[in-house]
């Protein structure tokens, strides 16, 4: 008898980011937008993993109007 693989589909926003992802997205959004930004500020306050829940979380603290 042989086992079948089962894909298992993640919850929407449930998928994991690395610290270097989180790090370029604030990073690119600060930059467009000219606002300050400290990458090792952001990796202390917000430590891995992230979600896009804590992506957004972390836009907002940035200053950021994020949903």
């Amino acid at each position: 008898m042989t086992a079948e693989p089962q894909s298992v589909t993640p919850a929407v926003g449930a998928e994991a980011l690395g610290n270097d992802s989180l790090v370029w997205v604030a990073g690119a959004a600060c930059q467009l937008f000219r606002i300050p930004f400290d990458p090792r500020l952001l990796r202390q306050q917000c430590p891995p993993p992230h979600s896009r829940a804590s992506v957004l979380e972390a836009l907002q603290a940035l200053g950021f109007r994020a949903a």
